[in-house]
């Protein structure tokens, strides 16, 4: 968003923790010749700064190469056809939970934005299933 422009109006409606939203991560800076790549998120958190009121989310990025074999017991897949319908992915998408790759950014245009046909960055919830395997894979990885 350049200097001086007026924030998008979903700046001020931050999403819940287990949302998927539109993210500009991990690939924050355009590439040369082109744009970062927007791709799903999975928001594990969400933050308020006590000072500014700024919100942050805490997102797991989302990919479509699964790599089921290596990483289907450790990462969320979801790639069952109603489920992807009724979650609003277009793709079967693997969330990468790895500490490494889950930051905290900005609830801002900087790192969020929309898909085409969406009035803000918000695509679409975890099913009661989804966040079941969810809690399963990080108990799984904190008894490591």
């Amino acid at each position: 968003m350049a200097s001086g422009a007026i924030p998008p109006n979903w700046i001020q409606r931050p999403p819940s923790a287990f949302d998927i939203v539109a993210c500009y991560f991990p690939e924050t800076e355009p590439k040369p010749g082109g744009s970062a790549k927007l791709r799903p998120a999975l928001v594990l958190n969400i933050f308020r700064d006590r000072i500014t009121q700024a919100f942050f989310c805490e997102v797991a990025y989302g990919a479509t190469n699964l790599k089921f074999p290596q990483r289907g017991h450790l990462d969320l897949i979801i790639q069952n056809a109603a489920d992807l319908n009724l979650i609003g992915l277009h793709r079967a998408t693997r969330f990468d939970l790895d500490k490494a790759n889950v930051a905290i950014l900005p609830w801002s245009a900087e790192f969020f934005d929309c898909w085409p046909g969406f009035p803000s960055p918000y695509i679409g919830t975890l099913t009661e299933e989804y966040l079941k395997e969810l809690a399963w894979l990080i108990m799984k990885r904190n008894s490591v």
